[in-house]
């Protein structure tokens, strides 16, 4: 891909290797914390619990789409 090319949102932000990298780094920084999460809850680390029902989830979801426009 060159950089010419735009992103699949149809925005005029070129697609450069430093974006796709920084996606990269986010998404696994998630990763990570969500798996850190569900381990601690795992080990008997005290959580509401509401945390994990499925409206906090959609809340999450909102929250990260948001934060991407």
């Amino acid at each position: 891909m060159t950089t010419e090319e735009t992103n699949n949102q149809g925005e005029n932000m070129p697609f450069t290797p430093k974006n796709y990298k920084e996606g990269r780094i986010i998404s696994g920084l998630i990763l990570v914390a969500v798996g850190s999460v569900f381990l601690a809850k795992q080990m008997g680390t005290v959580f509401p619990n509401w945390l994990f029902t499925w409206p906090v989830l959609l809340i999450v979801i909102g929250f990260f789409i948001w934060g991407q426009t």
